[in-house]
């Protein structure tokens, strides 16, 4: 579960509550499991991001108008094998009226040497409102040193409702300050090909995460500086942003 805020110039404030239930279904299938949960709509059917911090951030999302909603379904899960892996699930957004959705992902990994680590997702979709499309994300992985690691994340998403290519793309230079705590650096960008303003936003964030009181409660804090345009009508301008979170993690993963 992860609750908490961002504020920023350009929209105020927003606050933030995600949670991910899931339950094995050992009678039916190992593989198999039931799940709900609550999450950004676009990045939940679509998995558009890398999902390796919580955090509200303005670069996860090309459509401003993309909403959190709660999704109830079923999923099946192989485990992880050479050439990769391969998952699928189904469920429905709990709305009105609603909204059924099915997806397939294949994972892949390839190490380069002892040090880089390529990774790849392809994610193909359909769902009522988006219709058929599929998301490609890659991830390019260096350790730099014991304490640093260096990932380029890029992400193309298509829908039959889509004009264009939604796309997005960072690096992030990560710094491991112990077991407790530790840094992000992001530079990140997003936009879409056909839209009237290709680039959506552009800008720089920190990333400060914690472990607190508790081995399953940690918190994290962002502060950035982007320059969001979505509309013709309006300039390029510099946001100012912050934000901050608690993410409780329970189970045995």
């Amino acid at each position: 579960m992860i609750v908490g805020g961002r504020w920023s110039q350009y929209d105020d404030f927003s606050k933030t509550l995600k949670f991910k239930v899931r339950v094995q279904l050992p009678q039916l299938n190992e593989k198999f499991h039931a799940f709900i949960g609550r999450d950004d709509r676009q990045d939940f059917i679509t998995e558009s991001q890398s999902r390796l911090y919580e955090l509200p951030d303005r670069f996860n999302s090309t459509n401003r108008n993309f909403e959190d909603s709660v999704f109830l379904g079923l999923g099946y899960s192989d485990r992880m094998h050479t050439r990769g892996t391969f998952d699928t699930d189904a469920g429905v957004r709990l709305s009105f009226p609603m909204d059924p959705y099915v997806k397939a992902r294949y994972r892949f990994a390839r190490p380069f040497g002892e040090a880089t680590l390529m990774r790849i997702r392809e994610t193909v979709f359909w769902q009522k409102s988006e219709r058929w499309g599929n998301t490609t994300v890659m991830e390019w992985d260096r350790i730099l040193s014991k304490k640093y690691l260096a990932r380029w994340t890029g992400s193309g998403t298509y829908s039959q409702n889509t004009d264009g290519l939604r796309w997005f793309s960072n690096v992030t230079l990560y710094h491991l300050m112990g077991n407790e705590r530790a840094f992000a650096y992001e530079v990140a960008a997003n936009g879409n090909t056909d839209s009237d303003i290709p680039l959506s936003d552009y800008g720089a964030s920190v990333i400060y995460r914690q472990r607190i009181w508790r081995e399953w409660l940690l918190m994290e804090v962002r502060t950035g500086l982007d320059w969001p345009r979505y509309r013709l009508d309006e300039e390029r301008r510099s946001n100012i942003n912050v934000a901050l979170t608690f993410e409780l993690r329970y189970g045995k993963q």
